[in-house]
């Protein structure tokens, strides 16, 4: 997933972009789950955002 984004202020783009993961343990019910995303927030420079789950 890729979004595109205008800062209106100053005409200038920026870049958010996410991916993530959702697996399976095989002989168990149990889920682990993988977030990221990369914002980029031109000023404040970038934001990385990372996020772990297990799922039972």
């Amino acid at each position: 997933m890729k979004r595109y984004a205008v800062d209106e202020t100053r005409g200038k783009f920026t870049l958010n972009a996410g991916a993530g993961l959702n697996l399976g343990i095989p002989g168990s019910s149990i889920r682990l789950k993988f977030d990221y995303s990369y914002s980029d927030l031109y000023r404040l420079k970038q934001a990385h955002r990372v996020s772990l789950g297990v799922v039972l």
